[in-house]
């Protein structure tokens, strides 16, 4: 069974974004979330310096 080049890099793409997707998402969400915090901290300090 012969492969082309393209054929085994798209292979292991796919087969390594299965593996990593549960730890990218879990990655994502911690981000938005550390960025919703920081969002509120900004608005907070905001309001007090007005």
């Amino acid at each position: 069974m012969a492969l082309s080049d393209e054929a085994i890099i798209n292979y292991l793409l796919s087969e390594t974004m299965r593996v990593e997707r549960k730890e990218f998402e879990g990655q994502k969400r911690s981000n938005e979330n550390d960025i919703i915090m920081h969002r509120q901290k900004l608005a907070q300090q905001h309001v007090r310096l007005k």
